[in-house]
């Protein structure tokens, strides 16, 4: 029978609640029963989706001329907002298309057989070559030779320098290699992929170099990151952005509009070359696409938009500068940009002034990543709880309030799908030397792990991500040109954020030299063992063996009696102090696992 709207509608709300019942993102807490709400910008976008369902019921003539309206209208608002003049526009849904597009724009420039009938063949003689940051998303260069028809071949990932303070980018000189490399084999270097504030850690690229290079071989340059998105903000709005050839915008994520189209701008003088690249090919239903978009810039108006970037992009900045001045944390990426004068800059210096494009990015801070390390020596005295902080946090947990070290529940860290699996981290071993728990990058990724975990707990507005990144390990990643919109960050999260990590911190201080002390108070405890329990963040994991067992192989009798008697002893821990918890080592068998700890815990 044919349902009504309504009936419709109720229908898809029990399958969004069945879908999100105990399903969310790893380390997150904040989550809702329905969509978000929506501000007025918003509203108006979601209401343009029906509204270009409507106007194509237009006769074709008038649909033709409508449509080619907004998409002029769009293109030369969002070229002029980003500062990328006598560009043309491509809008496309899927964040990758554009690049594909402008990478065939690019075979057809240096390849005009191509569009002739030869295909492949005028490729064969002297293949291409697509040049990839290391940075890059790993499944872009596969998916860039899919499209195209490329073998994997044709791709060349450049490695990332080494120099302190420009880690995670390009390395020029490997860059410039690589082109002379291919160029004397004969290869022709097509396009090369730059970042402007990569995702993981917001470094940018040395753009003037690669542009050097870009032209000196004739090459193909296409910028992306959310650095970019700083470019609206140059008080001089004709003052053009020397970025590259080409430039994606992912508009949507940094106004937080719903459902509308990425846009990739790019620059040509031969109009038949993009259409044969299929930029410029011009289909009424698809070139629709552009109307929420052309809704929503209306809608925020230029002031509206400028102070949605700038919201994000002062957001960043100010967990910036209280993470610089938090010890025991590591800012992971570039360095704060600095005057002749030495002193820092700041997103007012640029906002109020013409600055050129490459300073204009030494200066946004679009991501911050950073990681928690260990002091070496357990004596991080600016964080140690004074009497009234320990009474105050008893008082917590007694109201049951979570931060309150529940040491069972926290002190499992998360694991995410950029975090090491069970397999990539090593299993940590006992060693000889007191420091050798903070040391361990296993046990750091666990600690970063568990403090990642407990600040999307607690501060679920100012929500953090955690990945792996090469040379770190688990790092804590806050973006908010991605999650501000979407989560209503403000100011005042950011600094409820930075209040709850110089909390953790005391615990996460703590926990690291009690755990020195619990190592040296097993050894005078012959009956029980030190157990490392994989994943694990707390003071650690103890196994009791009885007796007659000591020093003997185990076989499955005696495997079975440990495990009971270690389970047994958990429940009578456990009615004392949550603290405690029945955990499992890397041979399989049970122990007892400590959670996170203070430093009032007397280990003894």
């Amino acid at each position: 029978l044919p349902l009504s709207l309504e009936d419709i509608r109720l229908g898809l709300e029990t399958i969004v609640q069945q879908q999100n019942n105990g399903q969310g993102p790893p380390g997150k807490t904040f989550s809702s029963d329905g969509p978000r709400r929506l501000d007025e910008a918003g509203k108006a976008v979601v209401t343009s989706h029906a509204l270009a369902a409507y106007v194509s019921t237009l006769e074709l003539s008038s649909l033709r001329k409508l449509t080619a309206r907004v998409v002029s209208d769009t293109g030369l608002w969002v070229s002029r907002l980003f500062r990328f003049f006598d560009s043309a526009v491509y809008f496309h849904e899927e964040s990758r298309e554009g690049l594909v597009r402008v990478c065939r724009l690019a075979l057809h420039a240096k390849y005009p057989r191509l569009s002739q009938g030869d295909g492949y063949e005028a490729l064969f003689a002297r293949p291409p070559v697509l040049y990839l940051g290391a940075h890059t998303r790993a499944s872009l260069g596969h998916h860039l030779c899919s499209q195209l028809g490329l073998p994997l071949s044709c791709l060349r990932m450049v490695p990332q320098t080494r120099t302190p303070g420009k880690l995670y980018q390009t390395d020029l000189e490997a860059l410039e290699r690589c082109l002379a490399e291919d160029v004397s084999q004969g290869k022709i270097p097509t396009l090369v992929v730059a970042s402007a504030g990569s995702p993981a850690v917001g470094q940018v690229d040395p753009l003037q170099g690669l542009q050097e290079l870009c032209k000196r071989h004739e090459a193909w340059l296409h910028v992306e990151g959310h650095a970019l998105a700083a470019l609206c903000l140059v008080s001089v709005p004709n003052l053009p952005a020397r970025t590259g050839d080409s430039v994606s915008l992912p508009l949507g994520t940094w106004l937080g509009l719903p459902s509308v189209p990425y846009v990739t701008l790019y620059k040509t003088g031969e109009a038949a070359l993009a259409h044969a690249a299929g930029l410029s090919s011009f289909s009424v239903h698809s070139k629709l696409q552009c109307l929420p978009l052309w809704v929503g810039l209306q809608s925020l108006g230029h002031q509206g938009l400028l102070q949605r970037v700038l919201h994000c992009l002062r957001l960043s900045e100010m967990l910036r500068e209280r993470l610089d001045q938090v010890p025991g944390i590591d800012v992971v990426g570039r360095p704060r940009a600095v005057s002749k004068e030495g002193q820092v800059l700041t997103l007012a210096d640029v906002v109020t002034k013409s600055v050129g494009t490459l300073l204009l990015f030494d200066v946004v801070v679009p991501v911050v990543t950073f990681r928690y390390i260990p002091d070496e020596d357990g004596e991080t005295d600016e964080f140690r709880k004074s009497e009234g902080e320990v009474e105050e946090e008893k008082g917590r947990e007694a109201e049951g309030r979570p931060e309150a070290v529940d040491r069972k529940e926290q002190s499992e860290p998360v694991t995410t799908a950029e975090s090491p699996t069970s397999e990539e981290q090593e299993t940590t071993h006992p060693k000889e030397t007191e420091s050798s728990a903070s040391k361990d990058p296993s046990y750091q990724n666990n600690l970063n792990s568990w403090l990642g975990q407990v600040l999307n707990r607690d501060v679920p507005r100012a929500a953090l991500d955690l990945l792996d990144l090469y040379q770190h390990g688990v790092c804590l990643r806050f973006c908010p040109l991605e999650s501000a919109h979407v989560f209503g960050t403000t100011t005042q999260d950011v600094e409820e954020l930075h209040g709850c990590l110089l909390k953790q911190l005391a615990i996460l201080n703590a926990t690291v030299r009690q755990k020195r002390k619990f190592r040296r108070a097993l050894e005078h405890h012959e009956n029980l063992a030190l157990v490392e329990v994989c994943h694990w963040a707390g003071l650690g994991g103890v196994r009791y063996i009885p007796g007659p067992w000591l020093g003997q192989p185990l076989d499955e009798a005696g495997r079975d009696d440990i495990n009971r008697l270690n389970s047994e002893l958990v429940l009578k821990l456990k009615s004392t102090d949550s603290a405690f918890s029945l955990g499992e080592g890397d041979d399989g068998m049970c122990c007892v696992r400590f959670g996170m700890v203070t430093d009032d815990l007397d280990v003894e």
